[in-house]
């Protein structure tokens, strides 16, 4: 496998804590977690990945990708989509980070020194359900030592958003596996793109717009400025509390990687399989802060991916996640595309399938 890397320069070099706590930074690059682009070749095709943080002061990228080899023929490619805890976490506030950043980078830089990993590397079948659940218990191994987390209250343990993708070579398949609104595409040979994974954190998101539009009328703001007010901050602090509390690994729920085992036993996880025979282009991976700037009003996530994707195949050597930011940026009124805040961390990873490596036929599942 050849590996071209594209370094980007970002405006701050942001810092990286130190202490044992986050040993699996030692090695870390701060540009490279704020922003980076990557090219891969692989025998299948190429593979784009990038993750770009919003740039927030004083916040650092909570998304994050993870790609791994996972045993002769097989790669793992996942999208990564921190979100913090409810309550704060004494561990981890004395060194400015987020619960968010700490799972996703974690997961992502963390895992591949694992037990858990090296035993799935030699099982002679394995899917990306069968990955997503054992890095699900080895989160839960590793955040039950961080002072402040404690799984008797699920406030205070921090969760993500994951995409899993594992590309079976040998097997002439692609397994998938996902929770809560971290996203895959598929392109067909025609070029059609079709989002192939549930969105079950949507009808959350949708409540907590609402929720949001309401308290920028109640006390006549702008929906880019209502949390500037104390008491609209903290009823709405008071609604994402009541939100995380009915949503996170609910059986009427969302499904959140967080080392719960109830993400596994309520059935959160979506799983399809599908047969690489030439009819699949690519598969676009994604979490929803790179689909955002396409999320214009009433529009359609179908919609919003093929723009997406058409930005993935547009000719130049330009950052895909930097044209999206840009389109977020010339909107600070938050008039075309409705959001909370400007822009969100975000993290795109391509599988492009060269169609005469591939072939066999497609089979979901859910």
């Amino acid at each position: 496998m050849e590996t071209l890397v594209n370094p980007i320069a970002v405006q701050e070099e942001k810092v990286l804590p130190d202490g044992p706590a986050f040993w699996f930074l030692e090695n870390g690059d701060p540009a490279s977690i704020e922003h980076n682009v990557r090219l891969q070749n692989y025998s299948f095709g190429s593979v784009y990945l990038e993750t770009l943080g919003s740039g927030a002061e004083g916040k650092k990228n909570e998304d994050s990708y993870m790609v791994l080899p996972m045993g002769e023929g097989r790669t793992l490619f996942a999208v990564l989509d921190g979100a913090t805890s409810q309550k704060k976490i004494s561990g981890l506030d004395d060194s400015g980070i987020s619960g968010a950043f700490y799972i996703s980078h974690l997961t992502s830089m963390g895992f591949a020194g694992s037990d858990e990993y090296q035993e799935l590397c030699k099982r002679p079948e394995l899917t990306a359900k069968d990955a997503m659940m054992a890095t699900n218990s080895w989160i839960h191994d590793q955040l039950k030592r961080v002072p402040g987390i404690d799984y008797s209250d699920p406030c205070s343990v921090p969760g993500m958003a994951a995409a899993f993708l594992l590309v079976d070579v040998s097997g002439k398949r692609i397994t998938l596996a996902q929770v809560a609104d971290c996203t895959i595409a598929e392109v067909d040979k025609n070029g059609g793109v079709k989002i192939v994974t549930p969105n079950l954190n949507e009808k959350f998101d949708r409540e907590t717009m609402d929720y949001a539009l309401e308290l920028s009328q109640k006390f006549d703001s702008e929906l880019s400025k209502f949390k500037r007010i104390p008491e609209a901050k903290e009823l709405f602090r008071q609604h994402l509390i009541e939100s995380f509390h009915r949503k996170t690994n609910k059986k009427d729920g969302c499904g959140i990687m967080n080392g719960m085992v109830e993400m596994i036993s309520n059935n959160l996880i979506y799983t399809d399989s599908m047969r690489l025979n030439g009819d699949i282009s690519s598969i676009v991976m994604f979490s929803d802060g790179a689909i955002l700037p396409y999320m214009e009003k009433e529009a359609f996530a179908n919609n919003a991916a093929r723009k997406l994707v058409r930005s993935i195949e547009e000719p130049g050597n330009g950052s895909v996640l930097s044209r999206g930011a840009s389109i977020l940026e010339s909107d600070s009124q938050y008039a075309k595309v409705p959001r909370m805040k400007l822009k969100d961390d975000a993290t795109l990873i391509s599988i492009n399938f060269d169609v005469k490596s591939t072939h066999g036929e497609h089979s979901p599942k859910s």
